[in-house]
């Protein structure tokens, strides 16, 4: 199956496929996605047993694949598999919608297996770019995917925020992400803001770049991570501007 959509002629924003609020037991799988003005796949909050194999998500405008839960229901998305997916080409919204490849907002119980979120690149100087955007979610596993290449104001392979919790990532590569905008770019491989308790082992995070700092793990406010048989190489930071550069990290 093969759905697609005009960015540059669509003038309102569509979603390639959207899993309406409350559903459940949905599989999607062997197709391919692209070009929409909106986001590839969303799937809305309350539902339940989504199961996403086998799909190619290409040049979407603000999420390849956005799982969108919410607080003020009580109804996160729970429950997910994502299976051999690869999104790319992702750009984000003239300076108002970062590109994400994949964006988890509440959700719970979710796996994410043998995939690829690489290659998304922010459109506007003022959009960041995310290979995977995780917020105020639980219990999130990830294993053997990929979030590298990405590209915009900063620049984030795997970023967890907002009291994310109890993921695990095994086996996971977030190298070459690069945040471009001078004197305050960041490029990192893995972020954690405001993140505790998750689990990272045998990750490699290489070659990140910020205009101010590239690093390959990097935690704020961030409480009780486990990182065993990790890798951090060749991360690189430099200041075009007057703001003091901080230079290349692994952690």
């Amino acid at each position: 199956t093969t759905s697609t959509g005009n960015v540059s002629e669509v003038a309102v924003f569509v979603n390639g496929i959207e899993v309406a609020t409350g559903l459940r037991n949905i599989t999607i799988r062997n197709g391919n996605i692209a070009a929409f003005k909106g986001s590839g796949i969303k799937i809305g909050y309350g539902c339940n047993n989504i199961n996403l194999q086998n799909l190619t998500i290409s040049n979407c405008l603000f999420n390849g694949i956005y799982i969108l839960g919410t607080s003020t229901s009580g109804q996160d998305v729970s429950e997910v598999t994502i299976d051999n997916c690869i999104v790319s080409g992702t750009i984000g919204s003239a300076g108002t919608t970062d590109a994400v490849g994949l964006r988890i907002e509440y959700g719970w119980d979710i796996i994410v297996s043998d995939s690829m979120f690489a290659r998304n690149v922010a459109s506007n100087s003022a959009d960041d770019s995310f290979g995977v955007y995780i917020n105020a979610s639980t219990n999130i596993i990830f294993n053997s995917c990929d979030a590298s290449g990405n590209d915009g104001q900063n620049a984030y392979g795997f970023s967890l925020q907002g009291a994310t919790r109890g993921c695990v990532f095994s086996n996971c590569t977030a190298n070459g992400n690069y945040g471009r905008l001078s004197a305050t770019g960041v490029g990192y491989g893995f972020h954690l803001s405001t993140a505790h308790a998750n689990i990272f082992e045998n990750c490699s995070a290489t070659s990140n770049f910020g205009a101010i700092e590239g690093s390959g793990f990097r935690l704020a406010s961030s409480e009780y991570n486990y990182f065993k048989n990790c890798t951090a190489l060749n991360n690189t930071g430099c200041s075009s501007g007057s703001t003091e550069a901080h230079g290349g990290r692994g952690f």
